[in-house]
């Protein structure tokens, strides 16, 4: 029979293995499409794993009835996580401005390139924002039944 902090020490592991497969797969699909030169069709896994386990995790935390949360210690985190987006893209960006005179790439090749990260944060994003405005009603809709 296993204790609890056992099981937590397990759960708290599988949960380590699963955040390191997904940034994995987001540093793989850096990589190749960036680095490699890589086309969509060659990226569809890392991209399917990047949209879908943060919508599992959602979808299997609201089956679980625990609270997604976006604020630690009181802070705001949309607002660190959006900042974080907009570093990210900048640096890409220098990136591919950097990558053209070397590798000669050409216009288009850069705009497929920025169109894959654009199509990723866009389609992540609003998943996510979806999620959080139904969260919200749910968390409303919560309190509001135990409040009576």
């Amino acid at each position: 029979m296993l204790d609890e902090r056992i099981k937590h020490g397990y759960y708290k592991i599988r949960n380590e293995a699963a955040l390191i497969i997904y940034f994995a797969a987001v540093a793989s699909f850096l990589i190749k499409t960036l680095i490699l030169g890589y086309s969509f069709n060659q990226v569809v896994f890392e991209f399917i794993v990047m949209i879908f386990f943060p919508v599992y995790q959602t979808i299997r935390a609201h089956q679980m009835g625990l609270e997604i949360n976006m604020e630690k210690d009181g802070r705001n985190l949309v607002l660190r996580n959006i900042l974080l987006a907009l570093f990210c893209g900048i640096v890409c960006i220098a990136y591919l401005y950097f990558k053209t005179g070397e590798q000669g790439w050409t216009y288009n090749d850069i705009i497929e390139k920025v169109g894959f990260l654009i199509s990723y944060v866009a389609a992540f994003s609003m998943i996510r924002i979806l999620f959080l405005k139904y969260e919200k009603k749910r968390a409303k809709d919560l309190e509001k039944k135990y409040d009576d």
